[in-house]
């Protein structure tokens, strides 16, 4: 993932995104909600770092909470170190491939080759120009609304949501030869027992208050939950904490690659660290 993919989510967080973006905007806060349950693994550069420093000029706390979130808490991405291989990867774009990027999109894009990632999210324009010449190099480049990671859970909230804000008219009766058919639904009071016991809202308000499932992220911007933030129901909260769950009871060995979460030692360091204190 590109580092202008966390910008432009700063931007939006500050009413400051471009309002095209909006559908873009939305499969990044799913991949990164599908990152955080360890349903696909998202990566960037640590280049990105350094790039994300301001969102067109901010550079309020608000805007350094969100970038420090996203980068180095070791909850939504994982980082690739700049090594030598990615160094000599980028070099090659234009030695060996005629590829003229830029130094940062010449890194950014060697390392999601280095780390053999499924594709590269990004808005930049050059990339997108020589994405044939990369997609023949096993890299797809796409614009976040055209990911193919997202996991179909994930792609059925927007479905769910789109349903909420548009939902369909009662019908009060359908004319048909001539003939007039009652569809009108009843009352809860016309249903037998329905005047008893709490209605179902009521319950489901019930049952949620002091559930483990409801969870709290400690920091917040602008008053709000980072997975309120991204729209996020609690009954969608409780089923991904249980994924979480049991993904760590599953989880047994550490990946051999050349990334890590935020701060955690790689495999590499932790051999060296082992070897030292033999």
């Amino acid at each position: 993932m590109d580092s202008c993919c966390f910008i432009e989510l700063a931007l939006q967080s500050a009413g400051k995104h471009e309002a095209d973006r909006e559908n873009d905007l939305w499969f990044l806060k799913e991949l990164l909600n599908a990152a955080s349950d360890e349903a696909i693994e998202v990566l960037t550069s640590t280049l990105s770092i350094a790039e994300c420093s301001h969102a067109k000029g901010d550079i309020s706390d608000d805007v350094k909470s969100l970038f420090k979130r996203f980068l180095t808490s070791g909850r939504y991405v994982f980082l690739v170190q700049d090594s030598v291989l990615v160094a000599e990867r980028a070099r090659n774009l234009r030695w060996v491939h005629s590829l003229a990027f830029g130094g940062a999109d010449s890194v950014h894009i060697a390392s999601a080759m280095e780390l053999k990632c499924d594709e590269f999210l990004t808005w930049d324009n050059k990339p997108h120009a020589n994405a044939t010449a990369l997609n023949d190099l096993a890299l797809p480049i796409r614009f976040p609304h055209d990911t193919q990671c997202l996991p179909g859970e994930y792609r059925q909230q927007k479905l769910i949501a789109g349903a909420a804000a548009n939902p369909m008219p009662p019908a009060e009766s359908i004319e048909s030869d001539n003939h007039e058919i009652k569809t009108t639904l009843p009352t809860s009071s016309e249903i037998s027992g329905s005047d008893s016991g709490p209605t179902e809202n009521q319950a489901r308000a019930e049952t949620s208050k002091g559930t483990p499932c409801q969870e709290t992220e400690g920091e917040t911007m602008n008053g709000e939950n980072v997975i309120d933030l991204f729209g996020v129901c609690e009954a969608e909260k409780c089923k991904r904490a249980e994924r979480r769950i049991d993904r760590e009871a599953d989880k047994v060995t550490i990946r051999q690659k050349t990334y890590h979460r935020g701060c955690e030692p790689t495999p590499e360091e932790l051999q060296a660290k082992d070897r030292s204190s033999g």
